[in-house]
Parts: C-alpha cells; structure tokens; sequence
C-alpha cells in the first residue's frame, strides 16, 4: 500500500493556489509584525553579539530561558503535554533522561573531593525547588540572620569622654545606693 503522504497528487487544499496564496499573506504579516516585536537580548555563543530572537512573557526567547519553567514549577521536571499524542513514547523518553543525568550526577558526586562536596551539597541547599513563597521566605531569613551577625560581630564603637564621665557617675550613684541600703538594713529590725 502506497503511503498517502508521499503521493504527488494534489489534495484538494493543499499546495494548491488558493492555499499558497493564505500562506504568502500570513508569511507578510508575519514578517511585517516582527521588526517591532520585543527582542531577546541575550549574549549569543557563537559570537557573543545580541540575540534578535522574538522573546517570549518574560523577555527571553525559548533559547536562553524563555521556557524555563518559573515560581512553583521552578527546577522541577517538566512533564509531556497528556493530550499528546505519543504522550506514552515521550513520558518514557523523559523518564530515561532523568534517570541517566542522576546516574551521571552520582558519578560526577562521587569523584569529588569533600570540599568540592561540601560546596555542592551546600549550593543545592540554597536552591531547594518547590513552591517560590517557600523559597522567598528562606531568602529573606538568610539575609536577615545575615544583617544579625553582621550587627553582632560588629566591634563596638570607641568611648568618648563624655560616656565615660557618665558611666563613671552611674556607678558612683550605684555604690552610693548600695551604700545607703545597706545601712537601712543594719538599722531595720528588733533591736535597732
């Protein structure tokens, strides 16, 4: 049986004048709206100059993290479209990707050093995945835990005359109390 596909044949609509026609208009639309669409702007690889690819929400295009996945989904696998239709064929696939980048990771663990370790296992704590409210929260802790020591370790500042004229006053007043309390306990009592 011939395949359908490859038959030279018109169908009807397809390659025909009336079909060739919409697809040149859309084509001129297409490249009349594009000059003033929002750019990328990333650095190129190959040559360092200005992405000039169209960019997506978020003001990069699918190439330099358009796509990445933001906010809840953050660092978490991105799973195949279920209305797909080879959605079994590319679930297998994803899953086969992400078993052999672990085996891969665990090789590439394993081979470290302890402080090469250390840092990994510490850089992987900071960039916990999962909800972004959770990892706002941890942020803004690290930093104020941050801005505490810094206040803490901070040393203090040099005494001025002045602060030590008053402190000296202060335990001179302190003396003087105790002084005078303890000569109200010796006169309080039976046989005073």
């Amino acid at each position: 049986m011939k395949n359908p596909r490859r038959s030279k044949q018109s169908t009807g609509w397809r390659g025909s004048a009336a079909q060739r026609l919409v697809a040149v208009a859309a084509l001129r639309d297409w490249n009349a709206k594009r000059p003033i669409l929002p750019k990328c702007g990333a650095k190129r690889k190959h040559d360092g100059g200005v992405c000039r690819q169209v960019a997506l929400a978020n003001g990069r295009c699918a190439w330099h993290g358009g796509r990445t996945p933001k906010k809840d989904k953050w660092h978490q696998p991105r799973w195949p479209n279920a209305d797909a239709p080879d959605v079994a064929k590319k679930l297998h696939r994803k899953i086969a990707d992400l078993d052999r980048a672990k085996t891969k990771r665990a090789a590439r663990v394993a081979k470290m050093s302890d402080e090469q370790r250390e840092r990994h296992e510490a850089w992987h704590r900071a960039r916990q995945p999962g909800a972004a409210a959770l990892r706002q929260q941890a942020r803004e802790q690290r930093k104020a835990a941050a801005s505490v020591r810094a206040i803490l370790s901070a040393p203090r500042p040099p005494a001025d005359a002045e602060t030590v004229a008053l402190e000296r006053q202060i335990a001179a007043l302190k003396a003087e109390r105790d002084h005078v309390i303890s000569e109200q306990q010796k006169l309080t009592g039976a046989f005073a």
